[in-house]
């Protein structure tokens, strides 16, 4: 009995050897955590295991200072439970523990804690040991950081191992399940991060928590955090020169309302919610109501798209951007023709849906004079619906395709639309010669591109959902380039070859020729004629066009 420092879990550890009659090693034990922790004395228990005393540095709460460590083991060596005596701020030792008659236990030792003086006999009586329930711990790499940190690397976990587990250091383990965790009701710091954690019920008992740190896992609900309502109360971890004491960066959270729930995160705690994919409610409501209790917040910022209508004719306002400022929202024209302000406070919220926030009500316009009434919906750019891709036969967004000006070419074309989170609406067909929308799926339409489209001209395609979101316009991948010099137009028809449009044809000129049409002038002397009498011969002649990679056509002819 002992201790050493030469393996265990940190610092010094127990050391405890048993061999046989011969001095033959049986086994060996540790006990303790990452502190320094010391054996003084073991004795044999009515049961057939140990009694072992000493004092402990690792699970005494307070910095420095030393208690009284018992450890109850079996008669292989493993740990049945461990307890902690003594005072937080103070130094007291267990030199020697007994089993009594009525199977409890006598500790005897030495206490600064309580007493008449510096130094003075401690003496303690125990009641018999009643095993208490084991604690499974589904996931193996969280039940062997639990291992490390009660010091107890083998046989059952109980519930009273867990007692005066403060802290948990668990990063980068590899952990999936948290199930077993709500046992470690004493927990006031828990580092979780760099996992694989998406589910977090487990977490909901662990009242004292104080510090929780989960980034980098795969976490998309956070309401089991609303009773944590110690979050904050210790000290933190500096980022972005803020203490952060909530660490939820880099999850799949999108919803934050469960923080606003839990009232114990107020004024001077931090929360780090970075690298998530945030709601619309987050940006205009979520985080300003957060920052207005007092919370210091670290999150990714984005840009919020809005949507003006006139409330009474539905048309939308030109020009408008939307500038969100806590719960206060300004729009504006770029050439200041309108300006006016929404407040939650005095506007009515028609809808407060996952993906947008619709404002709807009387905004006084100062430079009109007066009030009118609009509809604003506001969204996030990343949420907003987008064209996939514009494809035809001939083409797609990895293979361009070019068409000769003038040259009647149907072309059916078809939009791949990403609707996001919001409902399907219509899909326009913009040519530079009318607007073609579609509601339904497919969403085809088909073109005339040589004659409707003109030399440079391009096919635009942008979607509006139901509640009038508008996406980027996609310029579909094809280009109309002229025809060659030279080449009248009647010679060219397209011909389609693997889905490759190409322009050739031929025309045959047919030529009778006689000597009385020479003399007359009819026939061009430059027409060679054969022994001055009359002749027919017939003349073919192929046109062709190619198109090369680059968009440049270019003309050839032969016999």
């Amino acid at each position: 009995m002992g201790y050493t420092s030469s393996f265990g879990s940190g610092g010094l550890d127990v050391y405890l050897i048993k061999t046989d009659p011969d001095g033959n090693l049986v086994w060996q034990k540790t006990f303790g955590g990452g502190g320094l922790d010391v054996g003084s004395s073991v004795n044999l228990t009515s049961q057939g295991g140990f009694i072992v005393s000493g004092w402990t540095r690792s699970f005494t709460g307070g910095f420095g200072f030393t208690n009284v460590y018992l450890i109850g083991i079996d008669v292989d060596g493993n740990m049945i439970w461990q307890k902690v005596f003594g005072r937080k701020d103070f130094h007291d030792f267990g030199y020697s523990a007994v089993q009594t008659s009525d199977n409890g236990y006598l500790v005897v030792g030495v206490t600064y804690s309580w007493g008449h003086g510096p130094e003075d006999i401690y003496l303690a009586k125990l009641t018999r040991y009643q095993p208490s329930e084991k604690v499974y711990f589904p996931d193996p790499n969280l039940e062997a950081a639990v291992r490390e940190a009660i010091g107890k690397p083998d046989g059952p976990i109980y519930k009273e191992d867990l007692v005066g587990l403060t802290a948990l250091n668990a990063v980068g383990r590899k952990i999936v399940h948290l199930e077993g965790i709500e046992y470690c009701t004493e927990l006031k710091k828990l580092y979780l991060s760099c996992n694989r954690i998406s589910d977090l019920s487990p977490l909901g008992s662990l009242e004292n928590l104080e510090g929780l740190y989960l980034d980098g896992n795969e976490i998309e609900s956070i309401y089991p955090l609303t009773s944590l309502i110690k979050i904050g109360e210790g000290e933190g971890e500096k980022r972005e020169g803020i203490i952060v004491h909530l660490g939820l960066s880099d999850n799949r959270i999108s919803d934050i309302s469960p923080l606003l729930d839990n009232l114990g995160i107020d004024n001077g705690d931090g929360v780090d919610l970075r690298g998530n994919p945030l709601n619309v409610r987050a940006y205009i409501s979520h985080i300003p109501a957060l920052r207005g209790r007092g919370v210091n917040l670290l999150w990714s910022s984005t840009t919020v798209f809005g949507t003006v209508r006139n409330g009474l004719t539905g048309d939308a306002l030109p020009n408008v951007t939307i500038q969100v400022d806590g719960v206060k929202v300004t729009v504006s024209d770029f050439e200041g023709g309108y300006s006016f302000e929404v407040s939650r406070g005095t506007h009515i919220v028609e809808a407060f849906a996952e993906n947008y926030v619709h404002y709807k009500g009387d905004v006084a316009v100062p430079r009109w004079g007066s009030k009118l009434q609009f509809d604003i919906l506001l969204y996030l750019k990343e949420d907003i619906p987008k064209v996939n891709d514009v494809t035809s036969s001939y083409f797609d967004r990895t293979q361009r395709a070019y068409f000769l000006d003038g040259i009647p070419v149907d072309v059916r074309f078809r939009a791949a639309v990403d609707w996001g989170k919001f409902n399907p609406g219509l899909v326009r067909f913009i040519s530079p010669k009318g607007t073609y929308e579609v509601k339904d799926t497919p969403y085809e339409c088909t073109f005339n591109v040589g004659t409707e489209f003109g030399r440079g001209g391009r096919l635009k395609v942008v979607t509006i959902s139901k509640e009038g979101v508008k996406s980027e316009p996609y310029i579909a991948n094809f280009e109309v380039v002229p025809i060659p010099p030279g080449i009248p137009r009647e010679l060219i028809k397209p011909i389609p070859q693997d889905n490759v449009l190409k322009y050739e044809s031929s025309h045959d000129f047919g030529l009778t020729m006689i000597e009385e049409d020479v003399k007359e002038g009819k026939i061009p002397k430059k027409i060679p004629f054969f022994g001055g009498k009359g002749c027919e011969f017939n003349v073919a002649i192929n046109v062709g066009v190619e198109v090369t990679s680059e968009g440049e056509a270019k003309a050839w002819a032969r016999k």
